[in-house]
């Protein structure tokens, strides 16, 4: 969850960054860039969870735009104006949307009060942000000593290693690394949360709780599995009742390290 790096009171910083990230980098404009991607037909995504996919032959090439992107994102004043701008307007629509309070609820319900999750963007916290924020944000958060790289594909991994050293080999972190195992959330207890809706023709039903079960526990794949059987679209307990006009689903969700 990229927001819980934001400072306090620089809540959606991280929202912003990844909106300025389809204006370029500090080498190729955004048109310059969206040309160097459909030169060598590769589709790419700069954001904490950063990937690009290419055929093989252009495999070096899409790396170098990746990276370039990820380490040198353009970042320009007039349009941080215009990105800052249009999420403080879209944001008082989605805090009082139905769908927002619901998840918010259910969030407030299973974390600790003082839980970083539950920090949320407001119209306030992202009006008062500078470029300078947006730019000392994505230095701190975006560092090699947190990324993991990952090469999918008919590739010598000799070939992959080169590749990806000679484009991110230079990317160096500066300050200490952020914390990202966040403490356990105990477990839930009961409760009961409704958000009317009027929009909507049938019923969500969410049954969700916190178990003792960390990132690290050796049961945290079975869960993950349980959940997926029990909760996945497909499945029986997330049906649509014909009567009733209730969608249900079952989620059991414990903390996962960050």
């Amino acid at each position: 969850m990229p927001g819980l790096e934001a400072p306090p009171g620089q809540e959606g910083v991280d929202e912003v960054l990844e909106r300025l990230f389809r204006y370029g980098t500090t080498s190729l404009d955004r048109l310059s860039f969206r040309q160097a991607l459909d030169e060598v037909g590769a589709q790419e995504w700069a954001t904490t969870d950063f990937a690009v996919r290419v055929l093989h032959d252009h495999f070096a090439s899409a790396v170098a735009l990746l990276a370039d992107h990820v380490i040198h994102p353009r970042l320009p004043e007039q349009d941080f104006r215009t990105v800052r701008a249009q999420l403080v307007a879209e944001l008082p629509g989605r805090l009082e949307s139905p769908e927002y309070l619901a998840k918010r609820s259910l969030e407030a319900a299973l974390l600790p009060a003082v839980d970083a999750a539950l920090r949320q963007p407001t119209p306030s916290t992202v009006e008062s942000l500078g470029l300078d924020d947006v730019r000392a944000y994505h230095r701190r958060v975006f560092r090699p000593d947190l990324t993991t790289i990952v090469v999918i594909g008919r590739i010598a991994p000799e070939e992959a290693r080169a590749v990806i050293e000679r484009s991110f080999g230079a990317w160096t972190a500066g300050g200490p690394k952020p914390e990202t195992y966040l403490p356990p959330v105990p477990p839930s207890g009961p409760a009961r949360l409704e958000v009317p809706d009027a929009t909507r023709v049938q019923d969500d039903v969410r049954l969700a709780e916190t178990i003792g079960v960390t990132r690290s526990s050796p049961d945290y794949y079975a869960l993950d599995l349980g959940n997926h059987v029990l909760a996945a679209p497909s499945t029986r307990l997330a049906s649509t009742a014909t009567c009733g006009s209730v969608a249900a689903s079952s989620i059991t969700s414990a903390r996962r390290s960050r």
